[in-house]
């Protein structure tokens, strides 16, 4: 009778892995990350249909052979990962790039994690990749945008700013110590701040035509601004207007700068 129940609990344990590996089996194959399984030794035992998308390999060229994805310059890279995730280590959304079939590299985020098997033993490796090339691209490009920017300011004799209305902040860059011999980080972030320092005659134009631009979008005209030494700066300045949905002025975006050479020579 012993004999009996034991061979039903077993039937019923094997019955119930089985259907666990079923569902694990189609999750994987859903999927729409790539997931390889591998052995410790590398070779694949699982590869999903996202791992052929992305990598080029079809399931039946890569299962019983070491993973195809690793290039020469990672071969040690890889090791250290198996051999870190073989003794029971998981990885998360580590970024590192494989090869694909024709060559080409791919930029990804790595996740991997042990399975064991019945005698307590690391039995393979279930790893996990997210294609983030054009993330990283994207990523690049704006570092590369932004490095030009504050190339370009410095090459500038002014400042660019941005003034949020609904927030009343203003961002200037870092000409303003060239400008008006004031650090930015020593200015009230205020469009008051500047107003303070526009020449009185001409401030009360300036705030007039700011009050009558119901429709343009972009604005440009010439003001005095006072130096932290108490001279008059004469500046040239160009903005452009954001909306929201109903037009209401939401933010202004421009650039200002010193024309006081210029005026200085024009009027010799």
């Amino acid at each position: 009778m012993g004999v009996g129940i034991d061979i039903t609990d077993r039937k019923r344990i094997e019955q119930q892995l089985r259907q666990t590996n079923q569902t694990l089996s189609t999750l994987i194959a859903a999927s729409p990350l790539a997931i390889a399984l591998i052995k410790p030794d590398a070779e694949v035992k699982l590869w999903n249909q996202a791992a052929e998308s992305l990598f080029g390999w079809n399931e039946s060229e890569v299962l019983g052979r070491p993973i195809p994805i690793v290039s020469q310059e990672q071969l040690n890279e890889c090791l250290q990962l198996r051999e870190a995730t073989a003794r029971g280590e998981t990885f998360l959304g580590m970024e590192t790039y494989r090869q694909k079939q024709d060559g080409s590299k791919v930029i990804v985020s790595l996740s991997a994690a042990p399975l064991y098997g019945d005698n307590g033993s690391v039995s393979e490796i279930v790893v996990i990749f997210q294609d983030i090339t054009a993330q990283k691209r994207a990523e690049a490009a704006l570092r590369q945008l932004n490095e030009r920017f504050q190339a370009a300011m410095q090459a500038v004799d002014g400042i660019v700013f941005e003034w949020n209305l609904s927030e009343n902040s203003v961002y200037r860059s870092e000409g303003l110590f060239q400008l008006l011999g004031v650090k930015p980080e020593d200015a009230e972030a205020t469009r008051e701040w500047w107003a303070e320092r526009i020449h009185p005659d001409d401030l009360i134009y300036l705030q007039s035509k700011l009050a009558s631009l119901a429709s343009a979008d972009r604005y440009q005209d010439e003001y005095r601004v006072r130096h932290q030494d108490g001279s008059w700066v004469d500046v040239w300045e160009r903005g452009c207007l954001q909306r929201d949905e109903n037009g209401k002025i939401i933010a202004v975006v421009g650039f200002t700068t010193n024309i006081t050479d210029r005026k200085l020579a024009l009027s010799q």
